[in-house]
């Protein structure tokens, strides 16, 4: 997908209120990386919807900014089958499926699950708190309904798909699948 097709895409997502821009809180470092997120999960983050609004959202805030930043994460191709914690990893039960993981504090994990527009702008399309999403029920239907969720918010824009993390994610990235 060209640049300016993404941008096409995400102009008509944003004018349409499907989508919302979410830069790093902090703004004073230049975005290398691009969020967007529904006007759901734009809630969910600012602390306003109440079934989220229990969960502790510094330590997403600080992967939001690491990622918008361009700055250093860990990312899978494969989720996490071995437990090596990655920030961004893709399910591998669900086509192009991704998720940003907010592992701390560990009792209140939570997950924002999206997909890739393009390299370097992911689309935030849920957000969820990791102890509910715990039942292997709940994560399944949940990674299951975001392509539709993709298609209800992008029309029939087709996911980023790419053969390495580091395509998907641009920029500083360790791909925590392969052997150092």
């Amino acid at each position: 997908m060209t640049l300016n097709a993404t941008n096409s895409i995400l102009y008509r997502a944003v004018e349409t209120r499907r989508l919302v821009a979410r830069p790093a809180l902090n703004q004073k470092v230049e975005a290398k990386r691009f969020l967007y997120v529904t006007p759901n999960v734009y809630r969910g983050l600012a602390g306003k919807d109440p079934d989220l609004s229990h969960l502790p959202m510094a330590k997403m805030e600080e992967l939001i900014a690491i990622f918008c930043f361009g700055w250093f994460v860990t990312a899978s191709l494969k989720g996490d089958p071995d437990d090596r914690g990655p920030d961004i990893e893709r399910l591998h039960s669900v086509d192009e499926v991704w998720v940003i993981c907010a592992r701390k504090p560990r009792h209140v994990q939570v997950r924002l699950f999206g997909r890739f527009l393009d390299a370097g702008v992911f689309i935030g399309l849920g957000l969820h708190c990791r102890h509910w999403l715990g039942i292997k029920k709940n994560y399944s239907e949940t990674a299951a309904g975001i392509p539709d969720l993709w298609g209800n918010t992008m029309g029939n824009a087709q996911p980023f798909r790419a053969a390495t993390a580091l395509e998907y994610v641009k920029g500083i990235c360790r791909d925590v699948d392969e052997k150092i």
